[in-house]
């Protein structure tokens, strides 16, 4: 495991310290092309071949997520091989829709997802409306992420840590 906080790094530099890592961790560091670029989230999980484990939190003010993040993930070919994904501080310029595809198909990869407490009202009412499918689903053939963001209530938070727990077990 590799963890870096709090940095500016270049891309050559997060290529050649993360390029054998298996577990990530990432906090709110910014990784930037030659022409001082922030670098996508995308990007960097594409370079991160052997990853098992990424540990992300997003720098607000640098954010490395894109309206395309998610979309650009998918494409991956490695991205089924990794067993947990914690993401922290996400805009809400993720692109809820295409995740909350993914995951009803995803049988595999732990999910974590914490938005910014900036989010709008009405993202936040999207997350809350997955978070209340999921609750209200039967019979879960996918990984169940725990997903959510601060105000959520505590009902649900529950709810859904009860499922996950119910679903490691079996």
């Amino acid at each position: 495991m590799l963890q870096i906080c709090h940095q500016e790094i270049t891309y050559d530099h997060f290529k050649f310290l993360f390029s054998k890592v298996k577990a990530v961790y990432l906090y709110e560091c910014v990784v930037r092309k030659k022409n001082d670029e922030i670098v996508p989230f995308e990007k960097l999980v594409k370079s991160l071949r052997k990853i098992k484990k990424i540990h992300f939190y997003d720098n607000p003010s640098y954010s490395s997520i894109t309206s395309n993040t998610v979309k650009e993930l998918l494409k991956i070919p490695h991205i089924p091989k990794i067993t947990e994904v914690i993401l922290e501080k996400l805009p809400e310029k993720l692109d809820l829709e295409t995740f909350h595809i993914y995951f009803k198909r995803n049988e595999h990869t732990k999910f974590r997802i914490r938005f910014q407490n900036t989010i709008s009202e009405t993202y936040k009412i999207r997350i809350e409306a997955v978070v209340d499918e999921i609750i209200a689903t039967k019979n879960h053939d996918y990984k169940i992420p725990n997903i959510g963001f601060a105000g959520l209530p505590n009902e649900k938070w529950g709810k859904i840590d009860s499922l996950i727990r119910q679903q490691n077990k079996q």
